[in-house]
């Protein structure tokens, strides 16, 4: 396989000399020219996301996570050993991320509880992403401006914007940052006869942060596999392949620590079904991909299982994991660059394509998204043109899809009220709905929310509890009463909600003590428990 090695220098093309001083003059103006416009590319790739991000500077908080990890979380604020501690020895919404929580301190120490600054951290994160994404594409093809547009559309994606807007995802884009240019490192250290080890050295480090910023990175290791069998060279293969994974022995160590605090994943894992999950797999690479190709189809929420649209048809997935399986394989015997790329986007999608137990959303796709980009870059030079018509068109036509999109983050109203979602994760939608109006003190809007969930949704209990909160806050003992007449009809009084709610609050401080109560709440009622009610 040809390989080119890679350089930090951009501009490829060296000066022209000619005899004749006007020729030569004239090939150092285009020269000049190419430059300024090459230079141009990477401004844009900064300037443009910064651009159509910067609207998130005046959006709030969402109360979907946002108080968890950041506005009622008080470990954030400050830096003691006390923090530290729970950040290295504490899950956070059952992830281990305390890379993530050091960045919402360091946040907060600088600028409190302004969503304004915590909003420009994640688009900061994003175009500095988007510029190592160029960077990475143009260590593999030589071509600024192919490599441009396919930075370019990962920066305008739709698909992108749940990772970039909402504040709960820092860990996405901050796990991106530092996968990315551990990646580049590790590229460039791979190659180099100078500072081998101390490129390496620095691309480990980098990737133990990347897996301490959110868990999907611990497929980082199996990359780097890939990667050296794709691009291993002929002499010195051997030495080229023992030093890279003694260095990632850190990665490695990293990934089970954050494994063993992610419980979900191992009790999974050591259940035995993981050869069950096989064909789940493959719709939901359809799934996802499928989002990528067409972003209109975005929501908030999708169904937990992602196969249900091929009911009937699962000889649909099976025979598209066949054929797809053996494409990567022919690709991984005859060691193409796009087997490399396809590899990374199967890769990073794993832990979020219902490999292990994890609800679908637009965030698992935006590392992933570099591998199917990457699979583009890796068109023949003699599609040239035609590769840069489609991407342009691509990244042109995705601009106002984004922008349409990025509405839905400006506060919990635009949120809860753009969801399409019918399922299960509506009631909580719904309730958060409420609670949204409840603490902006728009309460008439919060109880109109409150009573048509308990006439549509009558078998959870959640909405009472917190209608009743909100009447008896407010002094409406005879909303109050109603809200508690209609519980005990539903759950033939085995339970008063005046007791259930009292209950709550004295567990309130024992997560798992409260769920334990509710689900024996929910199996006195009239409807047992419901599948939908028990996963809301």
């Amino acid at each position: 396989m040809s390989w080119e090695r890679p350089s930090f220098a951009l501009i490829m093309r060296p000066r022209f000399r000619a005899s004749n001083p006007l020729v030569s003059m004239s090939l150092q103006r285009i020269s000049f020219v190419r430059e300024v416009l090459q230079g141009l590319c990477l401004v844009l790739l900064i300037v443009i996301p910064s651009v159509l991000y910067a609207r998130t500077l005046a959006f709030d908080f969402v109360n979907w996570d946002d108080d968890l990890y950041v506005y009622a979380n008080a470990v954030i604020r400050g830096f003691s050993w006390e923090h530290f501690w729970v950040w290295m020895t504490r899950p956070f919404v059952s992830l281990y991320v305390p890379v993530t929580m050091a960045s919402y301190a360091l946040n907060y120490s600088l600028s409190g509880l302004d969503p304004g600054s915590f909003h420009a951290w994640n688009a900061a994160l994003h175009a500095v992403n988007t510029l190592l994404v160029f960077f990475v594409f143009y260590s593999f093809r030589r071509d600024i401006y192919v490599c441009f547009l396919a930075a370019l559309i990962f920066a305008v994606h739709p698909v992108q914007v749940e990772a970039a807007a909402w504040i709960s995802q820092r860990k996405t884009v901050l796990m991106a940052f530092f996968s990315l240019a551990g990646f580049f490192l590790f590229i460039h250290g791979y190659f180099a006869s100078e500072k081998r080890r101390l490129l390496l050295t620095l691309a480990c480090v980098c990737f133990v942060l990347a897996v301490l910023s959110k868990p999907t990175a611990v497929m980082i290791p199996l990359m780097l596999a890939a990667y050296h069998h794709f691009f291993k060279e002929d002499g010195g293969a051997a030495r080229r392949f023992v030093l890279p994974y003694l260095l990632a022995l850190p990665c490695f160590a990293a990934a089970a620590a954050t494994l063993s605090f992610y419980p979900r994943s191992t009790d999974f894992l050591m259940s035995g079904e993981l050869l069950t999950r096989i064909l789940p797999l493959a719709g939901a690479m359809v799934f996802y991909t499928g989002l990528v190709i067409n972003p209109r189809s975005l929501d908030l929420r999708y169904p937990e299982d992602l196969t249900a649209s091929f009911a009937g048809q699962e000889w649909l997935l099976g025979l598209g994991l066949l054929v797809s399986s053996l494409v990567l394989l022919l690709l991984w015997i005859r060691r193409k660059k796009s087997g490399f790329w396809a590899c990374w986007y199967i890769l990073f999608l794993l832990p979020a394509a219902q490999i292990v137990p994890s609800p679908a959303g637009d965030r698992h796709v935006y590392l992933a998204l570099v591998g199917l980009l990457g699979i583009l870059i890796t068109v023949p030079a003699r599609f040239r043109v035609m590769l840069l018509a489609f991407l342009g068109i691509w990244a042109v036509s995705l601009i106002p899809i984004m922008s349409e999109r990025l509405n839905v983050w400006q506060n919990s109203e635009t949120l809860w009220k753009n969801l399409r979602y019918e399922g299960p994760f509506r009631i909580s939608a719904e309730v958060q709905l409420a609670a949204y109006y409840e603490e902006a003190g728009r309460f008439q809007e919060a109880s109109r929310v409150y009573q048509q969930v308990l006439q549509r949704r009558p078998h959870v209990p959640y909405p009472y509890v917190n209608a009743f909160n909100m009447y008896t806050r407010l002094g409406d003992q005879q909303k109050a009463q109603a809200a508690a007449v209609l519980f005990e009809s539903n759950y033939s009084k085995t339970h008063r909600l005046q007791d259930v709610y009292r209950e709550l609050l004295r567990l309130k401080a024992d997560p798992a003590a409260l769920e334990q109560f509710m689900r024996e709440v929910m199996r006195k009622s009239l409807f047992g428990i419901p599948g939908e009610a028990n996963r809301a």
